[in-house]
């Protein structure tokens, strides 16, 4: 690259590492046992929602209805915990001749070019083909730290791009739709 830098607004998917995970896979587990619990009103899936409820009161253990109440309250909070956890966070990405900077209100980090292990493009898209005009860029540098990055104007993606390519030995994968930045494909 050349001795100019370029600046561009991007949006920082931040998350807790250990708590986002955590309060994923509890949210997760509930959800699954709450689906296996909702088996319980298989008896009575053709009636009204007044025998439903009669059934859930007469029928039902009170453990179970119980267990059903809490992981119903627990489901809500840990879905808003979820949330909560995952932060998005405005910042300006300075391509420089040997690293990329990330400046924002509660981020300041450095990715030196040398230390990239792979680059994951994604522009994704609608069903119907269609671009959704959100290009999220995944950087997984050496020590296995992976930075989500989200241009903030779409319309900037060609010289976003650009400058991106212009890094040598740097290893691109590029996709059309929303998927893990890991996942394997076949070539």
């Amino acid at each position: 690259m050349g001795d100019t830098s370029t600046e561009f607004e991007v949006i920082i998917k931040r998350n807790i590492p250990f708590l986002s995970k955590s309060i994923y896979w509890t949210w997760a587990a509930i959800l699954v046992i709450l689906f296996l619990l909702s088996m319980v009103f298989l008896p009575s899936t053709h009636q009204s929602s007044e025998m439903k409820t009669v059934y859930f009161l007469l029928a039902v253990p009170k453990t179970i209805q119980y267990i059903i109440s809490y992981l119903s309250i627990g489901f809500i909070i840990f879905y808003i915990l979820m949330l909560i956890t995952k932060r998005y966070d405005k910042a300006i990405l300075t391509f420089q001749p040997d690293k990329i900077q990330i400046c924002g209100k509660n981020i300041d980090r450095v990715i030196e070019i040398s230390n990239i292990e792979k680059v994951y493009c994604m522009d994704a898209q609608k069903l119907n083909g269609d671009s959704k005009e959100k290009l999220t860029i995944y950087i997984e540098d050496k020590n296995e730290i992976e930075t989500a990055i989200r241009l903030k104007y779409y319309l900037q993606t060609d010289d976003f791009m650009s400058n991106l390519i212009n890094y040598e030995n740097l290893k691109l994968d590029f996709f059309n739709f929303d998927i893990a930045p890991n996942a394997e494909r076949e070539d």
